[in-house]
């Protein structure tokens, strides 16, 4: 008795002539209007990395296998997510292979109007899924907005300066900067963070003419003290803040929530430029975040130097309190000088 195989909505490299199939055996390779099988590359985000456990098979944005696979898994056909746990289908069509690409458009957004927008399937929730608030501020009413969701790291990262958390966001709008301010969360909790601290995070981007990452508030439209527009928040205490609210702290304000019963939280900022961002964690007492402790760092702790109730500042004294407590002191000072540049 014959042997019969389909092979449809598959990037197979080298086609239908790679493919073998032994005497009385049947292959048909079916091809179609939508999703027929293909021979490109499939952009995979780093699938030669020398660490097997590090392999990375997800799909980049240019990736000629999004939404070009079967149509009938959305009916019920198939698995309703995706090897990450994210909605099965996201887009027009599913993804070929086994990890969908989180991508969200907007096209229209009247001048002075904002929206959040959900980028996967943990819902609207901070803690559990990535969320941006888009305002259009002074832009025309087309914005043309793309927003992509990457369980990968894009770039190369120094890891003698920062850790980076494997939760990507890329951004891309048609408005130019300063015409909008996005706020923007991504989750973090304690297996991600693997007993790094959760205030040693912060919202990162890629800069593009400098090849490195720099903090997110740094290349907005008018420049900060990223010191100075921190805010560390933790519940107990501090109320858990709307994505509304924290567009109310202004452009350049940034910070961590953090439940520390649940153990898990938020890395935020306010930002009007578009870019790869991620979540990245960065050396404590690295108070600029520009990968170095150094006397520039020293400088901003002593300026909090014993100061003695910090959970009023809303900031832990600026981040100074590197214990989390509520005070600046020789406790704070050795975590200090531990990380500081020899």
């Amino acid at each position: 008795m014959a042997t019969e195989m389909t092979v449809n909505y598959s990037n197979v490299k080298g086609g239908s002539a790679a493919a073998h199939s032994e005497a009385g055996c049947v292959l048909n390779w079916e091809r179609g209007n939508i999703g027929e099988n293909a021979n490109d590359d499939p952009c995979f985000v780093d699938p030669n990395n020398a660490d097997p456990n590090a392999k990375n098979y997800g799909l980049m944005p240019n990736s000629p296998c999004i939404d070009a696979g079967d149509p009938n898994e959305d009916a019920g056909g198939g698995s309703e997510t995706d090897v990450h746990g994210d909605p099965r289908k996201w887009g027009n069509d599913v993804d070929m292979g086994s990890d969908e690409v989180m991508r969200v458009y907007l096209d229209q957004l009247p001048q002075g109007q904002s929206e959040v927008l959900v980028l996967g399937g943990g819902g609207e929730d901070p803690n559990k899924e990535a969320l941006l608030r888009f305002e259009n501020i002074s832009g025309p009413d087309t914005v043309e907005l793309t927003v992509t969701k990457m369980e990968a790291e894009l770039h190369e990262v120094d890891m003698s300066k920062y850790e980076a958390l494997m939760k990507s966001v890329i951004v891309e709008t048609s408005l130019a900067k300063g015409e909008y301010m996005m706020t923007m969360s991504i989750p973090i909790n304690e297996k991600i963070l693997k007993e790094k601290k959760p205030f040693n995070v912060s919202p990162m981007f890629w800069n593009e003419s400098e090849s490195k990452w720099k903090h997110a508030a740094k290349d907005n439209s008018t420049a900060s003290d990223i010191r100075e527009k921190l805010w560390l928040e933790r519940y107990p205490g501090d109320p858990q803040p709307t994505h509304e609210e924290l567009s109310l702290r202004g452009l350049g304000a940034h910070g961590v929530w953090w439940d520390s019963v649940a153990k898990e939280g938020f890395v935020w900022g306010n930002i009007d430029h578009a870019s790869d961002f991620q979540a990245m964690v960065h050396k404590a007492g690295d108070f600029d975040t520009d990968g170095y402790v150094d006397g520039l760092d020293l400088a901003w702790f002593v300026t909090w130097w014993l100061e003695t109730d910090c959970s009023l500042t809303g900031d832990f004294c600026g981040g100074a309190a590197l214990n989390d407590d509520e005070y600046v002191d020789f406790a704070d000072y050795c975590i200090f000088t531990e990380h500081r540049e020899p």
